[in-house]
């Protein structure tokens, strides 16, 4: 009885595709071109995404993938097409919605604090996600002290029934984002989800559940710190992910309460306190900047794949960036601040040092796009551009163990915003000439795509698993190329291969003709 509905709904579509084609083929070129322009949809006013009934209504931003989907006019008459010839895509997408992975009664309804060690994998499990966690995101969105944390990770070993509570949650969580990240033996699936993303999500939700219950009186690094590391698991294993941009909210407001967007050794010089009697160390005061950095960046890249402005953006922040020093530069009882390394050479918190210089103005412009009544004007599109190349030009050459990751994770942000900033005159049709799109446009988005492509040779794929910038990128190239399709003329648009094929060029020629596009 499925089989054959499945098969009703198949034909259903394929004649709605042929009465709609039988319409565009019986109207003249010239009145499809026009009904095609962005002058004349009044959908395309504002590249967002409004929609839903009553109460149940969702909003999504001009950035957010969804509010691209709808701009691609010709992607759902294609989407149709594949399901008419493949209807098994029909019977995957009804599992792939209707399934639901349900585990045992008490597998995740949380723990005592003291027996979270009990959740443990062996050691050599342990030590083999933790290196691989330290060899990624310790080299961009640091927020461990290294030398501290390895010392107490090694007691904990020694004493797991003693092991502070806190510290465990922390650990669980680090190897939560990373289970999915090495290759399995033997992979196996629990529905269509893996087992080794079943065991990562009952971790989190585990050490989330004893988290919750923490005073809010007396936070510790540990707690902060895994608070974010809760954050990166999650995202890395699609849990809640409809919610990130909620929960990062979240994350900033308790951050902003804790105060720590402010400079901590103004508190120092109000008490008059120095040396051992100081309130806040100058080791607390230099984490304090490392982990208020990382929120920042994980909130407003949350804020754009969620299609919405940055949050906070009166916020007066003081705290200053995070010095370019390595782990071993910074001790808990060192009594002066650490020195900052110049940028050109690669520490632990270059990164975060590096991405800070050009964080207002990414914050200024995704809450323009993302919020603003009208869309970006020509003038201020050169600026934003203007500023972008500025701080790609000022990337440095990097060397050492983790500047790969780094480097690549500085250009693909960078990039994105430069396909944001020209968005608003891919729609508009300033330029008139539209060969711009393959420079400004079209350029930005693949130069994402062959950064993901080299790290996914290289072996390294967590990028592609805590970010969405590769659908992104290719949706920007498919509305920069239906966006020229729209203008008459001989539009010629450089463009260069993607998947790494860095020393192959062409140059895609799009020609109005009587009897159609070219």
């Amino acid at each position: 009885m499925q089989s054959h509905i499945d098969q009703l709904e198949s034909r259903i579509i394929g004649l709605e595709r042929t009465v709609n084609l039988n319409q565009q083929q019986a109207e003249p070129p010239n009145s499809r071109i026009q009904y095609d322009s962005p002058k004349s949809r009044p959908e395309d006013k504002e590249f967002m995404t409004f929609r839903g009934k009553n109460y149940k209504t969702v909003f999504y931003g001009a950035t957010h993938d969804t509010s691209s989907f709808n701009h691609l006019c010709s992607l759902k008459p294609f989407m149709k097409e594949m399901m008419v010839q493949h209807p098994v895509l029909v019977q995957m997408q009804k599992k792939f919605r209707g399934s639901k992975v349900s585990r045992p009664a008490g597998e995740a309804s949380g723990c005592k604090g003291n027996l979270l060690y009990m959740y443990l994998p062996s050691r050599p499990i342990a030590d083999r996600l933790l290196d691989l966690y330290i060899s990624s995101f310790e080299k961009t969105y640091c927020v461990l002290h290294l030398p501290s944390f390895r010392s107490e990770y090694t007691g904990m070993w020694e004493d797991l029934a003693n092991a502070r509570p806190v510290f465990v949650s922390l650990v669980l969580l680090i190897l939560a984002s990373m289970n999915c990240m090495v290759k399995q033996e033997q992979p196996s699936f629990r529905g269509d989800s893996s087992s080794a993303r079943e065991t990562a999500i009952g971790w989190i939700e585990v050490c989330d559940s004893f988290l919750e219950t923490q005073s809010q009186k007396h936070i510790t690094l540990n707690y902060l710190q895994a608070r974010i590391v809760s954050f990166i698991a999650k995202a890395i294993n699609a849990v809640k992910k409809k919610r990130a941009w909620t929960m990062m909210g979240t994350m900033m407001s308790f951050a902003v309460s804790a105060g720590l967007h402010r400079d901590a050794e103004s508190l120092n010089q109000k008490h008059g306190r120095d040396g051992p009697r100081r309130r806040v160390s100058y080791f607390d005061q230099e984490m304090r900047r490392r982990l208020w950095s990382t929120i920042s960046e994980l909130e407003l890249q949350s804020a754009i794949e969620r299609g919405m402005p940055a949050s906070l953006p009166d916020l007066l922040v003081d705290c200053g960036p995070p010095c370019n020093c390595e782990d071993e530069d910074m001790d808990p009882g060192m009594d002066y601040p650490p020195g900052s390394r110049p940028i050109s050479i690669f520490t632990s918190s270059s990164f975060l040092h590096l991405m800070s210089t050009s964080w207002e103005m990414r914050r200024s412009l995704v809450s323009s796009i993302n919020g603003a009544s009208r869309p970006l004007d020509h003038q201020n599109v050169l600026r934003y551009d203007r500023m972008i190349r500025k701080a790609l030009d000022g990337i440095p050459p990097w060397n050492g163990a983790g500047s790969e990751y780094a480097t690549s994770l500085v250009q693909v942000q960078l990039q994105q915003f430069l396909t944001f900033a020209h968005r608003p005159l891919v729609d508009t049709g300033l330029p008139q000439d539209f060969g711009y799109l393959g420079k400004e446009h079209i350029g930005p988005a693949q130069t994402v795509v062959d950064l993901h492509y080299r790290l996914w040779k290289s072996g390294n794929c967590i990028l592609l698993a805590f970010r969405k910038d590769l659908l992104g990128a290719g949706l920007s190239i498919c509305h920069a190329l239906e966006s020229a399709l729209r203008i008459p003329g001989r539009i010629c648009i450089p463009f260069q291969s993607v998947l790494g094929l860095t020393d192959y060029r062409y140059t895609i020629v799009i020609e109005d003709r009587d009897d159609g596009y070219k």
